[in-house]
């Protein structure tokens, strides 16, 4: 007798037995693991292994760095951009992951147009962002987005001009930051970011429950986030570091350090105050998909705020 089979639909499809039903198993993208597609076992064991061979590139290059006995180069001096007849460090780089993140989140849009069948749209999202078409509400969230874009460029400019103008020496971050513990910080924020998205999906696809389980997560993740910069703040205070002083050296570090790290810090409080909300309401059947949508533009925004503050105060 013929068996059945899962189908994308939820439906049960007869299958030929014997290596005529794995043929047609295969060939027709039936379910496999109860709720994956062959193809999409394929790819995360693919993931997996490929992330274990990059895993193996890192420990080497850590292994190989750790044991030379000649000094490393300096990250800044080599992968600096010549503008303006100045070398402006890691530029180049910022732009390039700014690049790639922006292209992360258009592939994200163009899924869910392709779970929508929305051929056109889909094809176009994995080409180039859609500018146009935004309602109201989106348009409104993209002119503050990018105008609060334009404070944190002045504030990160200033933070450049006054390491640049500085008549001390400027504090190397290794001296006075645990770098591990800001880059598990880094970690945390990205990951709400990609519940974050989850959570918008869900919301799309009509599915409250799931939208409401990950933004959960994501206001987990942005506490956790909150605590452990609470924790940093409480560290750098009590080794004397102050508006007006700083021990390791130029007093302009401590200023740009909590002026840049506490605005920060008010936009994910504001924006965990905006995730609660929106939880509560999706929780109660008030919340359109658009009002995550719109929670979740601000959120990925926060998020990329972080990456630059992390590479430009914490890593050069």
């Amino acid at each position: 007798m013929a068996e059945t089979a899962l189908t994308q639909t939820g439906g049960t499809l007869a299958r030929p037995e014997g290596w005529r039903g794995i043929a047609a198993d295969w060939a027709s993208d039936q379910r496999s693991f109860k709720t994956a597609s062959w193809g999409k076992t394929m790819m995360w064991i693919f993931l997996l292994s490929d992330t274990f061979i990059f895993s193996c590139f890192l420990l080497s290059y850590m292994t190989v760095r750790s044991s030379t006995t000649v000094p490393w180069p300096n990250a800044s001096e080599v992968f600096s951009l010549h503008i303006g007849g100045q070398d402006v460090p890691l530029i180049l780089i910022a732009i390039m992951t700014f690049v790639l993140i922006s292209s992360s989140g258009t592939m994200a849009m163009a899924v869910n147009y392709g779970y929508r069948r929305d051929r056109f749209k889909t094809a176009v999202l994995m080409l180039v962002t859609a500018a146009f078409g935004a309602t109201w509400q989106k348009t409104t969230m993209w002119i503050f987005i990018v105008t609060d874009g334009l404070l944190f460029s002045g504030l990160l400019c200033g933070y450049g001009f006054l390491r640049q103008a500085s008549q001390l020496a400027w504090p190397p971050p290794g001296e006075v930051f645990s770098i591990p513990f800001i880059a598990l910080m880094t970690f945390i924020l990205i990951t709400s970011s990609a519940t974050m998205g989850t959570a918008v999906g869900a919301s799309k696809l009509g599915d409250r429950k799931t939208a409401l389980r990950f933004l959960i997560l994501t206001i987990v993740g942005g506490a956790a986030f909150l605590g452990c910069q609470a924790y940093e703040w409480t560290h750098i205070i009590e080794h004397g570091a102050r508006l007006s002083h700083n021990p390791w050296g130029a007093p302009q570090f401590g200023q740009a350090f909590f002026i840049l790290t506490g605005f920060h810090g008010s936009h994910v409080l504001s924006g965990l105050v905006v995730l609660t909300i929106t939880a509560i309401r999706t929780a109660m059947g008030k919340t359109p998909a658009q009002g995550v949508e719109m929670a979740g533009l601000y959120w990925h925004f926060v998020d990329l705020v972080w990456v630059f503050i992390f590479t430009l105060f914490y890593l050069l």
